[in-house]
């Protein structure tokens, strides 16, 4: 498997409306999923939490590809299943914001300078989550991270629907 720019937006002939606003307070999934997601909040490598153990293959420019790579492979995801790029068109988001395809996952983020991909990956899952910015469809998690730019104004960073699970298996395996 390799990473290219081969991105390619889902094409779906039933897409699944969702709100990323939960409606039940607080949100009902099942316990493997709570897992995942406090994983993700907590425990993820390399992220501004005293709970936080460093891993270098995360961390480490040289394992960068490869950890990428190898995450990609655990989690079901291909090279058109991903996108890093400089900035997010909004209209891209926009069609994320109300309706997804729930046969595939995807992944659009931003990457800061010096960070790793995967760096970049749990990051942006963690700002979602922590600012609640995120939903449970089917078994997916969809959601987005955004940075304030002014009143009222805010951009997209980054977009993700993926099957949270599959990601906490690699991480658990990235040791």
């Amino acid at each position: 498997m390799e990473l290219t720019e081969k991105f390619e937006k889902d094409q779906c002939k039933n897409p699944v409306e969702y709100s990323i606003i939960h409606k039940e307070i607080p949100i009902k999934m099942p316990g493997d999923m709570w897992e995942a997601i406090s994983y993700l909040l907590w425990y993820v490598p390399d992220i501004s939490s005293i709970q936080s153990k460093s891993n270098e293959l995360i961390s480490n420019m040289e394992y960068d590809y490869y950890t990428f790579i190898e995450i990609m492979t655990y989690m079901d995801l291909k090279d058109e299943d991903c996108l890093f790029t400089d900035k997010i068109d909004e209209k891209l988001a926009d069609e994320y914001k109300k309706k997804i395809c729930t046969n595939s996952q995807k992944l659009i983020l931003t990457q800061s300078d010096g960070e790793t991909k995967t760096e970049s990956l749990l990051r942006h899952i963690r700002n979602a989550i922590a600012h609640g910015s995120f939903n449970i469809v089917e078994d997916l998690m969809v959601g987005f991270d955004e940075k304030i730019v002014g009143k009222d104004l805010s951009k997209t960073t980054a977009i993700f629907k993926i099957k949270p699970k599959n990601l906490l298996n690699a991480l658990k395996n990235a040791k």
